[in-house]
């Protein structure tokens, strides 16, 4: 199945790229680093929030397993703006994370940069590609609250895999249903177990809330 839609309607709009920025640098005050926590993000409508348990564990395995899905897209950024490393140190430095580091400074810059790569870019496949990147480094600051948008924080980075996949073959849906089921493949059962702390997403009808409702369907198999 092919879909055609403009590429720029996959992405935030501005004000809500500064709301997210603005939550990082909020997070370095914050001994817990949480970001990304605007109702705003993507559309949806604040609602109650009851607290789930996330634990700074629980996020290490949600980075690592983001960082590999991220990684197998990287080249469509690069290929693109091959002197640009941003995302990919965005990659290393969840990696480092996901490997018993701290959230750090380092950490938290990294993901800010690999979103900017992503407005910079200009081909729509590499900015998917970066902005899969920067949410992956993003998911050490996932909030521990129920409402599906903290849910997307840590789908983010895969689905966002998926749509540069889709994006760089003129929106081909089955390349991006290819890419998910690698992601849900390679999905630990502690991955999964996680994810399923968070209500069951509905279908939704743009193309990411579909992509959101397979890979978090495809998770609770």
């Amino acid at each position: 199945m092919i879909w055609r839609m403009a590429w720029w309607s996959f992405f935030p709009s501005n004000q809500e790229v500064r709301d997210s920025l603005a939550e990082i640098a909020e997070s370095a005050k914050n001994e817990r680093g949480e970001i990304f926590s605007r109702e705003a993000w993507h559309g949806e409508q604040k609602m109650h929030n009851e607290p789930i348990a996330l634990s700074l564990e629980d996020r290490r395995l949600i980075g690592r397993w983001a960082a590999d899905c991220a990684e197998r897209v990287l080249a469509l950024f690069e290929a693109e703006a091959p002197g640009d490393l941003r995302p990919r140190q965005a990659i290393e430095e969840i990696r480092n994370f996901a490997g018993g580091g701290k959230r750090t400074a380092h950490l938290r810059n990294a993901a800010v940069a690999a979103l900017a790569a992503a407005r910079e870019v200009g081909d729509p496949a590499g900015a998917a590609a970066a902005r899969s990147a920067g949410l992956a480094a993003a998911t050490a600051y996932t909030k521990a609250l129920s409402a599906p948008h903290h849910a997307k924080h840590a789908l983010g980075p895969v689905v966002y895999a998926a749509l540069a996949r889709e994006l760089a073959v003129d929106g081909d849906s089955s390349v991006g249903g290819e890419e998910l089921r690698w992601a849900i493949e390679h999905a630990s059962p502690d991955v999964r177990e996680v994810v399923c702390r968070w209500p069951v997403r509905d279908r939704g009808r743009t193309r990411l809330s579909v992509l959101f409702y397979q890979l978090d369907s495809g998770l609770r198999d």
